[in-house]
């Protein structure tokens, strides 16, 4: 896994600011990666914040962050691993980006008794549904831990804003196929910070 090998990173991103941050802080984080047992998943990851990623053949294929009440645990092992966590909203289906799932989808029936038809609800088990033509649920579920291996790490004490910034950030560095967020932010490694410009504490 690639590192940052300089002293100082810089963040740049259309109608925003250029932030500068410690490359330190990114290389603790890859450091502290820990490789999620998928035959002991809602026991294997914590409640706690945190960013994640999913490595194919030891390349970066995806990277996310959890921010909410259930963290690490509520986004991997109730969304990501969890093939029941399903989308029967049809304003939330595509028809042209989910058409393969949409012809493959769970079918089930609402209160009314009214048929309903479900697909990926995951953004992560939705990316890959659409690139590799994998049917909801258990298919993709099954994907994701049959070809590479999700590492994760709890960062505690944190605002969502500032999770924000380090999946930004990382995802500028690492180009992961798989992420569509971000992708015009560019990250700069530097020697040192311009006078005049503060390096920014993520907290």
């Amino acid at each position: 896994m690639k590192v940052f090998d300089s002293n100082y990173v810089k963040l740049s991103r259309p109608r925003c600011p250029e932030l500068y941050f410690a490359s330190d802080y990114f290389n603790e984080i890859f450091g502290s990666l820990k490789s999620l047992d998928y035959s002991n998943v809602k026991q294997g990851i914590p409640r706690d914040k945190g960013i994640y990623f999913w490595f194919v053949d030891e390349q970066v294929n995806y990277i996310g962050i959890a921010k909410n009440r259930n963290g690490l645990y509520g986004r991997v092992a109730l969304q990501h691993l969890n093939e029941k966590y399903l989308e029967f909203r049809e304003s939330k289906q595509n028809p042209e980006l989910d058409k393969f799932q949409l012809s493959q989808a769970v079918q089930t029936l609402d209160a009314e008794g009214n048929a309903k038809i479900g697909i990926d609800k995951s953004t992560f088990r939705k990316k890959i549904g659409r690139k590799f033509k994998l049917m909801p649920g258990r298919e993709t579920v099954s994907y994701i831990k049959e070809n590479g291996t999700l590492k994760f790490t709890a960062i505690n004490n944190i605002e969502g804003k500032s999770l924000d910034l380090i999946e930004a950030t990382l995802i500028a560095f690492f180009q992961p196929p798989l992420n569509t967020a971000h992708t015009e932010a560019v990250v700069t490694q530097l020697s040192s910070v311009p006078v005049g410009r503060e390096v920014m504490v993520l907290k």
